[in-house]
């Protein structure tokens, strides 16, 4: 995995960057907003600040999680299972560069997701 730390950590900070230019965006587009003229105009801005928001919250939990990859990498951990230890597959990796479980296990969670809860 060392040979491949720059590599992987030059995708993750690119992913970052794109996740603040949305965030910023996002953040942006909550300013626009002038007095509404009725009452529908105000139910529609009023969603639409609703979904901004849940949008910037989201993509604020994405960069947290492309952060914690960034740390795996330093740690020497990333591309690890977070749960059985074993390698994370490279396909699943490229598609979700900041994984923390293997296929088999992110499958074990969804199947069981109150289990894990209670651990």
């Amino acid at each position: 995995m060392q040979a491949a730390q720059p590599v992987v950590e030059e995708r993750l900070l690119a992913r970052l960057e794109r996740l603040d230019t949305t965030i910023a965006r996002q953040a942006g587009a909550g300013r626009e907003y002038d007095r509404p003229a009725d009452i529908l105009d105000a139910a529609t801005e009023s969603t639409e600040r609703a979904v901004s928001f849940e949008m910037t919250c989201v993509l604020g939990h994405l960069r947290a999680h492309v952060n914690r990859a960034r740390m795996r990498v330093k740690q020497g951990t990333y591309g690890l299972c977070d749960d059985c230890g074993r390698r994370i597959d490279q396909a699943r990796l490229e598609a979700v560069p900041f994984a923390v479980l293997c296929v088999d296990c992110k499958r074990l969670r969804e199947a069981e997701p109150a289990a894990w809860r209670r651990q």
